[in-house]
């Protein structure tokens, strides 16, 4: 927050209508705020006094490229909306986070020295805990616009179309600065020596390594994968920061839960180890999908959906589970003779003919098909409730 003395003056000159002692305020105002580290806030101080337009709104559709073969937009420029205090990062990633932020906010300083800020990132760990959104902060951080590459339209099934597509990626990276996310980026740079994979796959990861090595552009490219374990080995070193992320520690989940419930009336206290431990071992995503729907179960208890059988769409039910029937060869007559009076009914209907049918029958779930075996040899089981015996006529019979 701007000292007293600034507001003071800031209000003054602007209710005088006095410009230019207002821009001079308004200057010392977002210097201050940039001292405090407060960068997002100052950028948006600055666009408000300079009335610079974001960058990403002078770039029209045409401008965007897209897949030779089907016309598809190859990304898909976002507006950063979430802010640093959005996420819960550990410790190690945090500390790697700001001495990424503060080379970019200084990268004139490094250049004079002949060396450029970090702008090939690699984002790796289980789903849902934080890499996007990480990568959003990032440039919402540095006033930039997001652009976050669509693999589906990257992969072509045309020979060569993919290198292709990464090509043109690759340009408009260099056409402005703004921060390009490749999320499921092991779709493009899998492990080579993997005999299953085709050539064509094999080209497409070279043409990518050379594309890394090859670019100077000013933008940040940032990778983004569930399956580190299958990049390829000659990837890990075109980029030079690497943040793992983890599913929350326990002090995580318990500032996660600090954010998301900021200004929520509930009758807990987040200090509560039990309450903590219910959430252990998943992603940030998951804790807070629990936290919106509890909020809303509580608010408006009218909606409130059943979580076992959803109405808006059906489930199938996972089978039940059945202990053996008490009296398996009890079970197993009644089923033999079950089968006789079929026989006998279907050799009256169609004749005597020596042919093999199917039968349906209820056998009892945990049944076990060996009882029924050993009775009568003369009948296959094909599955839990049909078999297959002699009689007559091919015309299927079912019973």
């Amino acid at each position: 927050m701007a000292s007293s003395k600034l507001l003071r003056q800031l209000i003054k000159s602007g209710s005088e209508g006095n410009l230019e002692a207002f821009r001079s305020v308004s200057e010392e105002v977002i210097q201050e705020e940039r001292a405090k580290q407060h960068h997002l806030l100052a950028n948006d101080l600055e666009k408000i006094l300079y009335g610079r337009p974001l960058p990403y709104r002078h770039i029209g559709e045409n401008s965007v490229p897209s897949d030779k073969e089907r016309g598809l937009p190859l990304l898909a420029m976002k507006e950063p909306a979430r802010r640093l205090e959005d996420v819960i990062l550990s410790d190690e990633n945090r500390v790697q986070f700001d001495e990424i932020l503060a080379e970019h906010h200084h990268e004139d300083l490094l250049r004079s020295y002949g060396m450029e800020p970090a702008d090939k990132l690699l984002f790796c760990g289980p789903p849902g805990c934080g890499k996007t959104l990480t990568a959003e902060i990032l440039a919402s951080e540095l006033g930039r616009p997001l652009a976050v590459v669509r693999i589906d339209s990257v992969v072509s099934s045309y020979l060569g179309e993919t290198a292709a597509n990464l090509r043109k990626v690759f340009d408009f990276a260099s056409t402005m600065p703004m921060v390009m996310l490749f999320d499921e980026f092991d779709a493009v740079a899998k492990e080579r020596s993997d005999s299953a994979e085709h050539g064509e796959l094999k080209r497409v990861v070279n043409s990518v390594l050379q594309m890394m090595d090859a670019y100077q552009g000013r933008s940040i490219l940032i990778a983004a994968t569930n399956h580190e374990g299958i990049l390829d080995s000659a990837v890990w070193r075109r980029f030079e920061e690497v943040l793992v992320f983890e599913p929350p520690s326990t002090e995580q989940i318990r500032n996660l839960m600090g954010i998301k419930l900021r200004g929520v009336r509930r009758d807990f206290e987040l200090e509560s180890t039990k309450l903590v431990e219910l959430f252990k071992g998943t992603s940030h995503a998951d804790i807070e999908r629990v936290l919106r729907r509890a909020i809303m179960d509580e608010n408006y208890p009218h909606l409130k959906i059943s979580r076992e059988e959803p109405v808006n769409e059906r489930r199938p039910k996972p089978p039940p589970r059945f202990s053996p029937p008490e009296d398996p060869v009890a079970h197993a007559q009644a089923l033999q003779g079950s089968l006789q009076r079929a026989q006998e009914r279907a050799d009256e209907d169609i004749g005597g003919f020596d042919e093999r049918r199917l039968f349906r029958l209820e056998v009892q779930p945990g049944f076990n098909p060996d009882d029924i075996r050993r009775l009568a040899p003369g009948i296959e089981l094909i599955s839990q409730c049909l078999v297959l015996m002699s009689m007559g006529n091919d015309r299927s019979r079912t019973f």
